[in-house]
Protein backbone atom coordinates (compact mmCIF):
# COMPACT_ATOMS: atom_id res chain seq x y z
CA UNK A 1 0.00 0.00 0.00
CA UNK A 2 1.50 3.33 -1.05
CA UNK A 3 1.64 6.54 0.90
CA UNK A 4 -1.51 8.56 0.60
CA UNK A 5 -2.01 12.16 1.47
CA UNK A 6 -5.22 12.43 3.39
CA UNK A 7 -6.52 15.75 4.71
CA UNK A 8 -7.40 14.03 8.01
CA UNK A 9 -3.66 13.60 8.63
CA UNK A 10 -2.79 17.30 8.36
CA UNK A 11 -2.36 19.32 11.53
CA UNK A 12 -1.80 23.03 12.13
CA UNK A 13 0.82 23.58 14.86
CA UNK A 14 0.25 26.94 16.54
CA UNK A 15 2.41 28.34 19.38
CA UNK A 16 0.48 29.12 22.56
CA UNK A 17 3.10 31.68 23.60
CA UNK A 18 4.48 29.79 26.60
CA UNK A 19 6.55 27.08 24.90
CA UNK A 20 3.56 24.85 24.20
CA UNK A 21 1.55 24.34 21.02
CA UNK A 22 -2.01 23.77 19.93
CA UNK A 23 -2.55 21.02 17.35
CA UNK A 24 -5.63 21.60 15.20
CA UNK A 25 -6.67 19.14 12.54
CA UNK A 26 -6.97 20.93 9.20
CA UNK A 27 -9.80 18.65 8.05
CA UNK A 28 -12.05 18.58 11.11
CA UNK A 29 -11.02 21.93 12.62
CA UNK A 30 -10.86 20.17 15.99
CA UNK A 31 -8.05 20.45 18.52
CA UNK A 32 -6.09 17.48 19.86
CA UNK A 33 -6.81 17.23 23.60
CA UNK A 34 -6.38 14.99 26.62
CA UNK A 35 -9.76 13.57 27.65
CA UNK A 36 -11.09 15.35 30.76
CA UNK A 37 -7.71 17.11 31.20
CA UNK A 38 -6.20 13.97 32.75
CA UNK A 39 -2.49 13.97 33.63
CA UNK A 40 -2.33 10.18 34.07
CA UNK A 41 -0.05 8.04 31.92
CA UNK A 42 -2.07 6.42 29.17
CA UNK A 43 -4.86 9.02 29.29
CA UNK A 44 -7.15 9.02 26.27
CA UNK A 45 -6.54 11.56 23.51
CA UNK A 46 -9.43 12.97 21.52
CA UNK A 47 -10.36 15.75 19.13
CA UNK A 48 -12.61 18.46 20.49
CA UNK A 49 -13.58 22.03 19.62
CA UNK A 50 -10.67 24.43 20.08
CA UNK A 51 -11.05 26.33 23.34
CA UNK A 52 -7.47 27.48 24.12
CA UNK A 53 -7.44 25.29 27.24
CA UNK A 54 -4.37 23.79 28.95
CA UNK A 55 -5.50 20.22 28.19
CA UNK A 56 -5.25 21.16 24.49
CA UNK A 57 -1.64 22.35 24.77
CA UNK A 58 1.27 20.16 23.73
CA UNK A 59 5.00 20.41 24.26
CA UNK A 60 7.37 19.27 21.53
CA UNK A 61 10.50 17.71 23.02
CA UNK A 62 13.53 16.25 21.25
CA UNK A 63 13.85 12.48 21.45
Amino acid sequence: MGRRRRPQQHWAVTPSGDGHYFLVNRYSGLSLAVDDGSTADGAAIEQQPYASQTHQQWQIVPS
